[in-house]
């Protein structure tokens, strides 16, 4: 609630455009690290029940790591084997 809270704080402040949440680390039931790309910059945030704070800004470099890899679809076959068919 508190980050849906915070992303539209900050979409407004960008101008409604230019925002993504990048990614996303759940530490505990209510306390997360938010990396978040907002007019032109990228955030780390935190978020816990006592409300969101500014970490650090990270250089643009560090997106191409946070970016996650396509993913590779799943062959049938394979699937058919996790479930415990034969081939």
């Amino acid at each position: 609630m508190l980050l849906a809270a915070a992303a539209v704080h900050l979409r407004r402040a960008a101008g409604g455009r230019g925002m993504r949440l990048v990614a996303r680390l759940g530490l505990e039931p209510r306390r997360t690290l938010c990396v978040v790309e907002v007019a032109g910059r990228v955030l780390l945030l935190s978020s816990s029940e006592s409300g969101l704070a500014l970490v650090m800004e990270l250089e643009r470099s560090a997106l191409a790591a946070l970016e996650p890899e396509p993913a590779r679809p799943a062959r049938l076959v394979d699937a058919w084997r996790a479930l415990g068919g034969r081939s």
